[in-house]
């Protein structure tokens, strides 16, 4: 299987990028849970992105996470987009991808190792966009309170580490799995060929 670069954006990144954002979109707009905090809910998109994102290179997660965001946003609200938050979940979909050549989904592994890797790189990217770039996008362009934007983003990331912990762990733990099942279809289709 051919080495990905980790910045690379050709035509199939471009694809599985616009994919992703549809499916991030649906994800965000229908699969989301109220929470406590007002203003913010849960949602399984973040999960979805940083696994795709570690597969597929953080380029592709940060294009997939933005479009996704700021359509189901545009969508929900009438065309008024939270451009903080569509900021914070590009990048933390694309931090997420930074783990991309760490990993061995693509060629059919995830170990815990993997898995520890993995939520070490969208524990740090939520970080950083949750708990410092949307709370201070918030008070600068948007004239928030410190305290309400800091509130807001640090809860709203803590939702989105768990989400991504659980559900993107568990996706390419799939996605590994089927990896390997198709690698070794592959191999089996070349044994039969050489016969």
């Amino acid at each position: 299987m051919k080495k990905r670069k980790l910045f690379s954006f050709d035509t199939s990144d471009i694809v599985a990028a616009f994919f992703g954002a549809a499916v991030f979109f649906l994800l965000h707009y229908f699969v989301c849970i109220d929470s406590t905090v007002i203003g913010t809910t849960i949602h399984s998109a973040y999960g979805f992105g940083a696994a795709f994102s570690a597969i597929f290179g953080p380029i592709v997660g940060g294009v997939l996470a933005f479009v996704g965001s700021a359509v189901s946003d545009a969508i929900r609200y009438g065309g008024d987009v939270a451009w903080s938050w569509v900021i914070a979940s590009a990048i933390s979909c694309f931090g997420a991808g930074l783990c991309m050549r760490r990993i061995n989904v693509r060629i059919g592994w995830c170990e815990r190792e993997d898995l520890i890797i993995f939520n070490f790189y969208q524990i740090l990217s939520c970080i950083l966009g949750w708990f410092i770039v949307a709370p201070l996008w918030d008070i600068f362009i948007n004239y928030d309170s410190p305290g309400y934007a800091f509130s807001q983003g640090i809860k709203m990331g803590a939702f989105n580490m768990i989400t991504t912990g659980v559900i993107g762990s568990a996706l390419l733990w799939l996605a590994a799995r089927y990896a390997r099942k198709a690698i070794l279809r592959e191999q089996a289709e070349k044994e039969d060929d050489s016969y």
